[in-house]
């Protein structure tokens, strides 16, 4: 990793990172981004800044199955991150505090270094 990239850089890369972990774990997830993108002020690019209205959003399409691709969705980035899974209540999990975190961890990756 660059150390001399700008925070925002830095950002854009993770949100790259949480929209793959997104497609890793939907089928149809490029339909369900541009639906969202659609629908919503959000856009792919800012997911990580607005992680709960991508959450609130996929709860309104798939209701009580948007909790199981939440929790995919966390396991696929937290793998990507090196972060331990197993520390992780995935029956409770709150996406919004599991996507900050590993944006706390992503960046702190570059102050390390």
């Amino acid at each position: 990793m660059d150390m001399n990239l700008p925070t925002s850089e830095r950002r854009r890369r993770f949100n790259k990172l949480l929209l793959e972990s997104i497609y890793e774990s939907i089928n149809f997830a490029e339909t369900i981004v541009h639906f969202m993108e659609l629908r919503t002020s959000l856009s792919r690019e800012e997911l990580v800044e607005r992680p709960n209205l991508f959450v609130r959003e996929l709860e309104d399409l798939l209701g009580e199955g948007a909790k199981a691709i939440e929790k995919q969705i966390i396991k696929n980035l937290y793998t990507k991150l090196g972060i331990r899974i197993y520390e992780l209540d995935l029956d409770s999990i709150n996406f919004e505090a599991c996507i900050r975190y590993a944006l706390k961890v992503y960046l702190s990756t570059y102050e390390r270094k």
